[in-house]
């Protein structure tokens, strides 16, 4: 564990600096108890709901990992943070490991958004977890491959794949919801730019989506929500990580 917690910590030197607020930082070391991680008021370490619509999707804490189980199609699994982020960033990066096994072949399986006014569990209009368009500022997706292990980050937009990798990776994703273009250092050292309402995704050191556009541009970056809502599989979670790039 001391040697988890230290890449932990090495990892968030990132995106140091004095002016760069840690709107949320979470590795599932304290508590094997997903109630641990949940509150109606959350901390910077806390969900508003980490929910399963049923029994087809069991959702855990493993080996200080955040597990995500889904065996049926009729079933959903979520983490939603609703109370609005603040301060609101204008520019952000999101952080996290993630590994997949047991999987079947699944475009968008699951996926990441980043908007304003998000519901902790299913919405009315899709019936799932996953946010409407209206509400999404940005969004990627975790698609499976066809051999055990395998996934890409999806631009769902416009329907783009990253490169398929396998085993426990580090994806970083930085959003510019401002009026502006931004800078920010990469996770392979270097300054990149990144114009007004795209992002970036990263796989460990590499870009693997680069300036892709907003669904909804002048939505807020208040809220954040993790959906598992098609396919088979484990997702496993970790070090989880949101920097405000604001300032």
């Amino acid at each position: 564990m001391m040697k988890k917690n230290l890449l932990f910590v090495m990892s968030a030197m990132l995106f140091s600096h004095a002016a760069n607020a840690q709107l949320l930082s979470q590795n599932f070391d304290a508590s094997a108890k997903i109630k641990d991680y949940v509150s109606s008021k959350p901390d910077k370490g806390q969900f508003n709901a980490i929910t399963s619509s049923g029994p087809g999707v069991a959702i855990t804490i493993e080996n200080n990992k955040l597990r995500f189980d889904r065996s049926k199609n009729t079933d959903f699994g979520s983490f939603a943070r609703i109370v609005d982020f603040a301060p609101v960033p204008q520019k952000l990066a999101l952080k996290f490991d993630i590994s997949i096994s047991k999987n079947t072949a699944m475009e968008s399986a699951a996926a990441f958004q980043f908007g304003s006014g998000f519901v902790k569990e299913n919405n009315s209009l899709s019936g799932t977890p996953y946010e409407n368009q209206a509400a999404v500022h940005s969004v990627i997706g975790i698609s499976f491959g066809a051999n055990e292990g395998d996934f890409s980050i999806r631009h769902i937009g416009a329907k783009q794949e990253s490169v398929v990798v396998n085993g426990t990776k580090t994806i970083t994703w930085v959003i510019n919801s401002s009026s502006s273009a931004m800078d920010y250092t990469a996770p392979n050292g270097a300054v990149q730019n990144l114009p007004a309402d795209r992002f970036d995704v990263w796989i460990n050191n590499t870009l693997a989506l680069s300036k892709k556009g907003a669904v909804s541009p002048d939505q807020l970056l208040k809220n954040l929500k993790f959906s598992f809502t098609k396919g088979s599989g484990i997702i496993e979670l970790d070090n989880i990580e949101l920097t405000d790039l604001s300032n």
